[in-house]
C-alpha cells in the first residue's frame, strides 16, 4: 500500500491545483467559447463558424492542460497498483467533477461552452422543431438560419 493520506497540507495542495484549473477553464476557455459563440452569430452561417470556433476552443483547452492538477495525474498512475491511491482519486474526482461541483466551480466554462455547442447543433434542433410544430421562425431568427 502507498503512503496516500488526507491531511490538511495535502488537501491545501490539491485545492490550490484545482483553483488554478478552475481559473483557466472559467477565465480562458469559458470566456473564449462565449465570445466566439457571439461572434459566430454575426456571420452568414453561424453553425459553420461555431464549428471552426469549437476547434479553436479545443486547441486552447489542450494547450492549457498543464494547468490540470498534477496530483490527479500522480494518483492515476499510482491507482493502477495501489488501492488507497485509487480510493483517494475517486474521492477527489467526485468532489471536484461532480455535477453540482461543475456548476459551482466552472460556471463560465459551462455557459460559454454550452452556448457555443448550442450554435453548432442549432440547424439540427431547428429541423426537429420544424418537423414537430408548424413554425420555428423564432428559433431560426435567433440562430441566423434560413427561414
Amino acid at each position: 500500500m502507498g503512503n496516500y493520506s488526507l491531511n490538511s497540507q495535502y488537501t491545501k495542495k490539491v485545492e490550490k491545483q484545482f483553483e488554478k484549473w478552475a481559473e483557466f477553464l472559467n477565465g480562458v476557455v469559458g470566456i473564449l467559447a462565449f465570445t466566439l459563440g457571439l461572434a459566430s452569430l454575426g456571420t452568414p452561417t453561424p453553425s459553420v463558424s461555431a464549428i471552426f470556433s469549437t476547434v479553436i476552443v479545443i486547441y486552447v483547452w489542450n494547450r492549457g492542460k498543464h494547468h490540470f492538477p498534477k496530483e490527479i495525474d500522480n494518483l492515476r498512475k499510482a491507482a493502477k497498483s495501489d488501492g488507497e491511491a485509487e480510493l483517494l482519486l475517486r474521492g477527489l474526482l467526485s468532489k471536484h467533477f461532480g455535477i453540482l461541483s461543475l456548476i459551482k466551480k466552472y460556471p463560465a466554462y459551462l455557459v460559454g461552452y454550452l452556448f457555443l455547442l448550442s450554435i453548432v447543433i442549432s440547424p439540427f434542433v431547428y429541423r426537429a422543431i420544424l418537423v414537430n410544430s408548424e413554425s420555428a421562425n423564432w428559433f431560426a431568427k435567433f440562430y441566423g438560419l434560413p427561414i
